[in-house]
């Protein structure tokens, strides 16, 4: 295979000359390079090598002008979006990997190195892969130490102090609504600032509130959230409107209503650049005419596929993986956000994927860490991608408009300068991306007075290239002549160019090997203090925490969620899951406690439902279920999932459809309310088996479900609870 390397080539002098001397000039490679060079990038094919050692007509070569006067907006940053139970598994893991896990995504100079995080206020509500607790699950209670995010944001804080803190709401608990179905209620202002008092006890500054994600706004609530801020002593909270999906009405009526004007910070808006991938990221003409900051405030590297409709889905599973193949798309993003549409700021979603395998949007984010048990994660080159921007711009920086611009043969160029004002020249970088680039593109940097002349420290990744050693490595450095240099950008990679120092690609240290979710499985949930949730569980619908035994001594893992949420898209029943999706044939038992009314379950070969455009949105949880209830009564279904066409547009087009198709039922007189009793599935190829105490109750085949995770489950909105679960390898009963 041929090696490339991107070619750096001095120019003779500040001014344009004719095209030969040009030519001339550009046969010249810049003297001393670095040690780092001779581990070169791969090396242009033999026909382009010849083509970028053609003389260049001046009409050939993009101007690159890094001046004080070509200033442009203030570049606040890029950050991260942990939400939808994406994290879960984060906390689980072992160290010393952890660390080294926080360390790649909020170290400066050292991995995403992240200048931002959102996190999701938990809400006790279904938000894409799962449900993430609330603070304040009623209006007379407060708890500042459920969930995970508040020991993220810690993590965060102590990688990257100046790191900015951000909240934003999915679902709420039903009070908050207060029987509007919505989160634009005066009762969700004080949920809002709770939740910001709850942060301060954590010693945790938040700098910014948003509303309700990608839903409707209300102006008037984000006026009254500014007072109740300001009342409070949270005037230096920022509020970042509104939140929603391409569409920058919000911003547009910003401009006509001056309170609104005041009251929001930030006009945000999601996936500007399209959903789920585009190549286009615009804001309109009212927004940039604000005198405010733009974000693109969530934006992912999606990868999609067509589903039968001919629409797109994002794929799931296996397949998903833009923590790896999406750094492109990543790398165009962020420069095109400003290039196209003025924004400064860019949230991607998710911070990490540190979650079951089969959930929706598997694999989205910079790094995939799903399973604790192993204490094995990979790192993605979209998370390189990331770094080319994160490690070589601070907040703070301004971008300067005479140096970014797109690339005539595809791709994008950004110039941030550090904004210093004291005499000392400025330093500088450029990000180029060459994402979609059709051939080499030959740059001219014209360093103006006042910037950094320095020697140039170029690093590179080739985003075509599968192996580790090809990103984020530093290629070359370039000495400019006369303040002047000209720059080859082959196609399908990310540079970085800067006068600054201190960049690094972070060493993981040496990997444990993968292996599987550990097994036999089993947990009494005695070790765990109340209010805690237990090792490697994931809610998918509900909240279930570990809580004093109903009439027995002890800890038990409770449900806790008894009144419907504001729900953000179709939430499910209260279930939990646990395990392998891969898992086949296997004994799931827990001792299970019947609420007063209502029903328990436990849950055999289960998954999330994968349909509808979001996936997993469905109100469900596919597999075999075994249900007792208050009535005396059991029952074994079967749940599937699927989708039907929606010709008036609801819900993306399509409505996600559960069917459960019961199996066996039958009756037993010590299945009453408030009662214990002992749970058994056993799932062994086609044959599905379930005991009650003990007692064999029916054997039936069922060819549907051939693999799944393990789950618990109870009825909407009860407190059922359970104890002592094994799950074990199934074993054939004579």
């Amino acid at each position: 295979m041929h090696r490339r390397t991107s070619r750096v080539i001095a120019a003779t002098s500040r001014s344009r000359r004719c095209a030969a001397v040009l030519a001339s000039a550009a046969l010249a490679l810049a003297p001393a390079p670095v040690a780092a060079q001779s581990a070169a990038l791969p090396n242009l094919a033999p026909a382009v090598q010849a083509k970028s050692a053609l003389v260049a007509a001046a009409g050939d070569i993009t101007p690159i002008v890094v001046s004080k006067q070509g200033a442009g907006r203030r570049f606040d940053g890029v950050g991260a979006l942990s939400a939808g139970a994406a994290s879960r598994l984060l906390v689980d893991y072992p160290e010393p990997q952890r660390s080294r896990i926080l360390d790649y995504l909020f170290k400066p100079n050292f991995g995403a190195s992240f200048q931002m995080l959102k996190v999701e206020l938990g809400g006790d509500a279904n938000s894409t892969g799962g449900t993430e607790p609330s603070h304040m699950r009623s209006s007379n209670e407060v708890n500042c130490y459920r969930g995970y995010e508040w020991w993220i944001m810690k993590e965060a804080k102590k990688r990257n102090p100046s790191i900015k803190l951000l909240g934003l709401e999915w679902g709420a608990p039903g009070w908050v609504g207060a029987g509007t179905g919505t989160v634009w209620t005066k009762q969700n202002i004080r949920y809002y600032i709770s939740w910001v008092d709850c942060a301060r006890k954590h010693g945790l500054k938040i700098d910014y509130l948003g509303g309700w994600n990608e839903k409707s706004y209300d102006v008037e609530w984000f006026k009254d959230l500014r007072a109740a801020l300001d009342r409070r002593g949270y005037k230096d909270v920022g509020i970042v409107g509104d939140d929603g999906v391409n569409n920058w009405r919000f911003a547009e009526e910003m401009a006509s209503d001056p309170d609104l004007y005041r009251a929001i910070d930030v006009a945000g808006v999601h996936y500007p650049c399209g959903f789920p991938n585009g190549e286009t990221c615009p804001s309109t003409p009212g927004a940039q005419r604000l005198g405010k900051p733009l974000w693109a405030s969530e934006q992912t590297p999606f990868q999609v596929r067509a589903n039968v409709s001919g629409l797109p889905i994002v794929t799931t599973f296996d397949n998903f993986d833009s923590y790896n193949t999406g750094a492109g798309r990543m790398a165009g993003q962020l420069n095109r956000v400003y290039i196209d549409g003025a924004m400064t700021g860019t949230i991607i979603w998710n911070l990490i994927w540190s979650s079951y395998p089969g959930l929706p949007f598997e694999g989205a984010g910079p790094i995939l860490a799903d399973t604790p048990w192993s204490g094995t994660f990979r790192l993605g080159k979209t998370m390189w991608s990331i770094a080319h921007t994160t490690q070589f711009a601070r907040p703070g920086w301004r971008y300067v408009n005479t140096g970014s611009k797109r690339l005539p043969a595809g791709g994008s160029v950004v110039t941030l300068r550090s904004g210093a004002r004291s005499k000392t020249p400025q330093r500088w970088s450029s990000i180029v991306e060459t994402s979609d680039a059709s051939e080499a593109q030959r740059l001219r940097f014209q360093l103006e007075r006042g910037m950094s002349a320095d020697p140039v420290h170029v690093w590179a990744t080739n985003l075509d290239s599968t192996s580790n050693g090809d990103s984020f490595r530093r290629v070359a450095t370039i000495r400019p002549r006369l303040r002047a240099f000209v720059f080859d950008a082959q196609p399908g990679f990310v540079y970085s160019l800067t006068t600054s120092r201190g960049q690094k690609k972070g060493e993981t240290g040496q990997m444990p090997p993968q292996r599987a979710f550990p097994f036999p499985y089993a947990d009494d949930f005695s070790r765990y203090e109340a209010g805690r949730i237990p090792r490697y569980l994931s809610d998918f619908g509900g909240s279930f925490e570990v809580a004093p035994c109903a009439g027995q001594p002890g800890r038990c893992l409770e449900q806790k969620v008894t009144q419907e949420p504001v729900r953000w898209q179709l939430t499910p029943a209260p279930a939990t899951l646990i395990g392998d999706p891969h898992w086949s044939n296997y004994t799931v038992t827990s001792d299970a406690y019947i609420p007063e009314s209502g029903y328990v379950e436990i849950v055999g070969r289960a998954s999330a439902p994968q349909v509808a455009f979001f996936p997993g949105f469905a109100s469900g949880l596919e597999g075999y279920h075994f249900r007792i209830d208050a009535q005396g009564e059991w029952l074994l279904y079967r749940q599937t999932a699927t989708e039907t066409f929606d010709p008036t547009g609801a819900n993306n087009s399509f409505v996600p459809i559960i069917v459960d198709t019961p199996l066996a039922t039958g009756t037993d007189p010590s299945l009453v309310g408030k009662s214990w009793h002992k749970m058994q599935m056993r799932l062994l190829g086609p044959t599905i088996t379930i005991s009650l105490d003990d007692k064999l109750l029916i054997a039936v085949a069922d060819p549907v479900h051939t693999a799944g995770q393990a789950a618990l489950a109870v009825s909407r909105w009860n407190r059922g609870q359970f104890r002592n679960i094994a799950i074990d390898e199934a074993a054939v009963v004579n």
